[in-house]
């Protein structure tokens, strides 16, 4: 029984550092991209007209501290002596799954308001699909579990296997294949083109530095014509 629990507590650590590397990569994409990422939160119309600036930065603010302390708890248990991880890794972990489950009720009422918007997620460019709202409430659970279990009187991945270093590194590597199989493959087949109410609500010169987070309008498109 023990040993079912280790490899549960491994999964849903590793899952829950994939979605801190995620925020991470988001953020510092959104950073790149800024006036794509205030001109997408206009088209969402859930803002107020004049908070869609203070709407990005702080998004772009959000992402990069978060997913940075869950990836910077994550790397510091690699030090055996460190004892940063039971101290950064719980509120770490408790901002993540807030910062997702946030995410899933935006989404949600974007997906309802306004089903033709732009998600921005990520690299997607296409509208909120299901799967979207099942990534963000995924990494949510994953996260909140994952807060509980460093709440411990063991330090975070320590618990796993009794090995930090090894734990750590059981858990790293998984949740670096995981974040970049999530980032890499689009939430659906359907076209990740830029929206053209974006490209009309983005300044002059906005799209002239393509970044990962959204891909080029020329992205071949799978849609039904």
């Amino acid at each position: 029984m023990s040993a079912l629990r280790s490899v549960a507590d491994l999964v849903c650590s590793a899952v829950a550092v994939s979605g801190g590397l995620l925020l991470l990569w988001a953020g510092l994409g959104h950073a790149r991209t800024f006036d794509r990422l205030r001109a997408t939160l206009l088209v969402h119309g859930l803002l107020l007209r004049r908070g869609h600036r203070a709407g990005a930065a702080a998004l772009v603010a959000v992402e990069v501290g978060v997913g940075g302390a869950v990836v910077g708890g994550a790397l510091s248990s690699l030090r055996r002596t460190s004892a940063m991880p039971s101290r950064l890794v719980f509120p770490a972990m408790v901002g993540e799954a807030l910062v997702y489950a946030g995410f899933l009720t935006y989404l949600a009422v974007l997906r309802r308001t306004r089903p033709d918007a732009p998600c921005g997620c990520l690299r997607d460019d296409g509208p909120v699909r299901a799967p979207v709202l099942v990534r963000a409430g995924f990494f949510a659970a994953a996260a909140a579990a994952a807060a509980g279990l460093s709440a411990g009187p063991a330090p975070f991945v320590e618990s796993l296997t009794g090995t930090t270093r090894l734990a750590s590194v059981s858990v790293l590597v998984p949740a670096l294949v995981l974040a970049v199989l999530t980032a890499l493959v689009p939430p659906s087949f359907g076209a990740t083109t830029a929206s053209p109410a974006v490209a009309q609500a983005a300044p002059v010169g906005a799209h002239a530095d393509p970044s990962f987070v959204h891909p080029p309008a020329r992205t071949t498109s799978f849609r039904r014509q």
